[in-house]
């Protein structure tokens, strides 16, 4: 964009030779998720558009699968049933249903050895130029989930420990979880020292300080414009969310 370019030329090559492989759209596209609570099309819609700005191909796979995912996950707290529910609207030849399959198939070969189908996803998908690659970021991200079975900390720390992009998988991972049980049913350690203070280090065009509760409300008054827009109802502080 610094050079002229605008979407979607600035998913494409030559102009980006990051466009297919680098995982940027992947992990900025999940919060399309969390505006459409139990409604994937709209959600996965909204991820595929945006994630066209920086990537192209696979990546935008992956984007739109995570933010199914998350769409799913207010109403689905098990990541097995979850990742295999996005599973089946996903195209058979899309390539991250591929990777999501061998994962889930080397998972129940080996359920108690995360680090055995850790090994197995870097050995297969370990091909993109750099540790930021989306294929093996994407497996392994499916594989904390699964591992730490909707468990918050066991989920972020496999997570971590898998190495790569691994403060992004965790982040993903660990969100997920959170979208699953909601902030009370996170682990009491990390809430009682958890701080509601946000503060913007380097972003430059947005507030230096705010409030993780004002992030919250914010995104709740999108998420029942999300809601209303796709024929849902607000009734007396409840959501009545429409069959996607």
């Amino acid at each position: 964009m610094d050079q002229g370019w605008l979407p979607p030329e600035t998913e494409q090559s030559p102009q980006n030779p990051y466009a297919d492989w680098a995982v940027a759209a992947q992990i900025e596209t999940e919060n399309f998720g969390v505006l459409a609570p139990g409604m994937p099309t709209p959600a996965r819609d909204r991820a595929s558009y945006f994630a066209r700005v920086t990537n192209e191909g696979v990546v935008v796979e992956a984007a739109s699968f995570y933010a199914e995912l998350f769409a799913r996950a207010f109403f689905e707290p098990d990541p097995r049933r979850l990742i295999k529910q996005t599973l089946a609207s996903t195209p058979a030849g899309n390539s991250r249903a591929k990777i999501a399959r061998n994962v889930l198939d080397w998972q129940i070969a080996a359920p108690d050895d995360w680090r055995t189908v850790c090994q197995q996803i870097v050995l297969r998908y370990a091909n993109d130029p750099s540790w930021n690659g989306s294929r093996v970021n994407f497996g392994l991200t499916l594989m904390a989930l699964l591992y730490g079975e909707g468990r918050y900390r066991e989920t972020v720390t496999i997570a971590t420990l898998a190495g790569w992009d691994n403060d992004i998988n965790a982040t993903t991972a660990g969100g997920l979880v959170g979208v699953m049980h909601g902030y009370s049913g996170l682990p009491l350690e990390l809430r009682s020292h958890a701080s509601d203070i946000y503060f913007n280090e380097d972003m430059t065009n947005l507030p230096k300080y705010d409030s993780l509760s004002n992030m919250a409300a914010r995104t709740q008054a999108l998420d029942e414009q999300v809601i209303l827009e796709a024929g849902g109802e607000v009734v007396d502080g409840r959501y009545q969310i429409p069959l996607d």
